[in-house]
């Protein structure tokens, strides 16, 4: 039988629903999100999260035809991509690392990008400041990419590296009227 599986990665939980091809719910799968802390920082545990989405799919395939994968996530948190692959693992969306690093940068992005041009306020969880921090953490001159979560998996899985609005309007880098990235902005 040939299905459809959506993966949701989740604060708490990642989830799978596999749906069969009339849209019935034929299985749901789900574990903790894994996390890893390091120096009182929290990050997604990307490895962990790689593997049991590729257990999920063999699962799958064992019975099924896996027509198509289709993941959402958090679209704060994103990752580092070189030749295709991470290059750290990702701060998780709510960690307050970012902190310091949004009040000394607020003043300046809010000018850049005020309400009227991203629909929503200024705060520390933005991928924007995960994009920064990590910067600063380490030599990340290189990065071809910045993909939040739901599209690494994709891109991890043979896909091609994109940002879908949703995503992109959770880094506070986009015009949401011309659904375009806020160029002034990814200048600073």
């Amino acid at each position: 039988m040939k299905v459809f599986l959506g993966i949701d990665i989740g604060t708490t939980n990642v989830k799978c629903l596999v749906l069969g091809s009339n849209g019935k719910i034929l299985n749901i799968l789900h574990s903790p999100t894994p996390k890893r802390s390091k120096k009182g920082i929290e990050f997604l545990d990307l490895e962990a999260v790689r593997s049991y989405v590729e257990k999920a799919i063999d699962e799958i395939e064992e019975d099924h035809t896996l027509a198509a994968v289709a993941f959402s996530s958090f679209g704060e948190t994103v990752i580092p991509v070189k030749q295709g692959k991470a290059f750290s693992i990702p701060v998780m969306w709510h960690d307050r690392v970012t902190y310091p690093i949004w009040e000394n940068h607020k003043e300046f992005v809010d000018r850049l990008a005020p309400y009227r041009i991203t629909g929503v306020d200024n705060g520390y969880t933005f991928s924007i400041y995960k994009i920064l921090f990590q910067k600063e953490a380490s030599n990340l001159e290189t990065v071809q990419q910045w993909l939040p979560v739901s599209s690494y998996l994709s891109y991890s899985l043979g896909a091609r590296p994109t940002w879908d609005m949703s995503q992109a309007c959770r880094s506070f880098m986009v015009n949401i009227h011309s659904r375009t990235w806020n160029s002034q902005l990814l200048e600073y």
